[in-house]
């Protein structure tokens, strides 16, 4: 469960869980990107598999989709119970730098407030640890990820990450060169012959490594794991 409180670093943790996450030697990402507006999907995503995760990280467009789930959680106590401890999100180049919500993340309660608006801050990028690794996250665009992943690469080293999470492309992506490098692709409008879904990234100090999930129908209901093919422009 997620305490609702943004670090400076813009992460929505307490400093407990997170130093906590970097003391685990094995740890299960829920990973999302690219809703566009696609809120019920994402309920849906976190709803069902969120709790079981150690933390969730959204890698960009629709972290207003997040904002909504935030100001939900709030107030429901069974959608705060499946958020996981921490929660790590990076603004895409449709998204803006803070989104309104009407519970106070820097508060010293969990209380929401109707007649207070304050905003969730949007990072450019974060910077966390796992199972004695650093993971650097980012959208993408502003590393031409679109085109190579070269660019995140190369911003991951510069954080001594070994592990650099994206999105922006709408497909699911693994491959491993000096960083581990992930996207999860989109849940809401996949490209290049992949499906809608999500993935989970699971971290051990040996390894890393992605399951991927895509949509069964086009209700986006339910999910199913499947084996996408990476493909690069």
């Amino acid at each position: 469960m997620n305490c609702l409180k943004q670090l400076k670093s813009g992460i929505l943790s307490s400093r407990e869980d997170l130093d906590a996450l970097a003391q685990k030697k094995t740890a299960k990402f829920l990973v999302v990107s690219d809703t566009h507006g696609m809120f019920s999907v994402l309920k849906r995503v976190i709803l069902k598999y969120g709790e079981s995760s150690d933390a969730l990280v959204f890698a960009g467009d629709g972290v207003s989709d997040l904002a909504t789930f935030v100001n939900l959680c709030a107030k429901d106590a069974l959608c705060l119970k499946c958020l996981p401890p921490v929660i790590a999100f990076v603004r895409g180049n449709n998204d803006s730098s803070a989104f309104s919500v009407q519970c106070n993340l820097n508060a010293n309660d969990n209380s929401c407030d109707d007649s207070l608006v304050l905003y969730l801050h949007a990072p450019r990028s974060v910077v966390f640890a796992v199972a004695g690794k650093n993971v650097f996250i980012t959208h993408g665009h502003e590393y031409g990820a679109y085109y190579s992943t070269t660019g995140v690469e190369q911003a991951a080293l510069e954080h001594s990450a070994k592990i650099a999470i994206f999105g922006h492309t709408h497909f699911p992506f693994e491959e491993l060169h000096r960083v581990y490098l992930m996207n999860p692709g989109s849940l809401s409008y996949p490209r290049n012959h992949s499906k809608p879904g999500f993935a989970f990234l699971n971290i051990t100090e040996k390894e890393n490594y992605a399951v991927f999930f895509k949509g069964k129908s086009s209700a986006l209901n339910d999910f199913e794991p499947y084996n996408p093919e990476f493909l690069y422009w």
